[in-house]
C-alpha cells in the first residue's frame, strides 16, 4: 500500500490533507473531530472516534485539574520560600527608586516596589518590607 494512502478506498491521508504545521497546531481533540468529519457518515470507525474522543477529552480535563492543583502548590511553595516581611515607617524618598525606612529604631535604604505610587507615601507611613 502506498504510504500517502491510508485505506482501500484511496482516500487520502492526514498529512495529505494538511500540512504538518498545521496538524502539529492542532490539539487531540480537534484532530480527532477532523478525521471523523473527513470520514464517510457511514464508516465502521465513526464509533470507535466517538468512545476515543470521550476518552481523550477525560483525560485532557483530568490534565487540566493536575496542571491547576500544580500551580497551586507551586504558588503556595513560593509563598512559604519567600523571605520574611517587615513593618517599617517611610522616612523619605531616596531617588530614583529608594527610600530611607525605619525599622525596630534602625535605619535602612530599601528599593522601591515599581508599582508603588511613591508620591502618594506619606512620612510616617507603615509600609512592608521584604527581608
Amino acid at each position: 500500500m502506498d504510504p500517502d494512502q491510508h485505506d482501500s478506498n484511496n482516500e487520502p491521508s492526514l498529512g495529505k490533507m494538511l500540512s504538518q504545521e498545521e496538524l502539529d497546531s492542532m490539539s487531540t481533540l480537534q484532530l480527532l473531530d477532523w478525521i471523523a468529519q473527513t470520514l464517510p457518515p457511514q464508516h465502521p470507525a465513526l464509533m470507535d472516534l466517538v468512545y476515543l474522543r470521550g476518552r481523550v477529552e477525560d483525560l485532557e480535563e483530568i490534565q487540566d485539574q493536575a496542571r491547576e492543583a500544580l500551580e497551586q502548590m507551586d504558588s503556595a511553595l513560593k509563598k512559604l520560600r519567600s523571605p520574611a516581611f517587615r513593618v517599617g515607617s517611610y522616612l523619605a524618598p531616596m531617588p530614583p527608586d529608594r527610600a530611607l525606612v525605619c525599622v525596630n529604631s534602625t535605619e535602612y535604604v530599601c528599593e522601591i516596589d515599581p508599582r508603588v505610587p511613591i508620591s502618594q507615601v506619606r512620612v510616617g507611613d507603615r509600609v512592608l518590607l521584604n527581608e
